[in-house]
């Protein structure tokens, strides 16, 4: 997954020989891969970018245009006064809004995010409330129930 989340897609003959083990060997555990949700079998290989059809990981999420995302939450971060609520939810987007809270205190900040959760945990002038649910190392969140 190392090869997948550095570069966004790897080829069958690429992890076969990293890994030193057969083509089929490298379908079938593509396969388990794909059921999973972990990634996309693409012809040739496997790729975890986004599609229509498949939500790319977050940890690969989070290293896409990271600098826009960056400009995106400080430019978002603007909008918040101090006494304000603010919901964020589990996109690589919004994890970067919270670099940006501890100037804006006091606040209340509920989120489903992990990345947010562990960065606001208890710093003082946040009321932190997580969401809770299933955590989905995926999605890097917590969902359901």
């Amino acid at each position: 997954m190392a090869l997948l989340m550095e570069r966004g897609n790897a080829s069958v003959e690429e992890l076969s020989q990293r890994f030193s083990i057969s083509k089929m060997t490298v379908h079938r555990d593509l396969d388990e891969l794909e059921a999973s949700g972990q990634l996309r079998k693409v012809r040739g290989g496997a790729s975890v970018q986004s599609s229509a059809m498949f939500q790319a990981d977050f940890r690969y999420r989070q290293k896409m245009a990271a600098s826009e995302k960056a400009r995106i939450a400080a430019a978002a971060a603007e909008f918040i006064e101090p006494g304000m609520t603010l919901m964020i939810d589990d996109s690589s987007t919004a994890a970067n809004l919270a670099a940006h809270l501890p100037q804006r205190l006091p606040l209340t900040v509920i989120s489903n995010n992990l990345s947010v959760i562990s960065e606001l945990a208890g710093m003082a002038g946040i009321e932190l409330m997580a969401l809770g649910g299933q955590y989905s190392r995926k999605f890097n969140g917590f969902s359901g129930y």
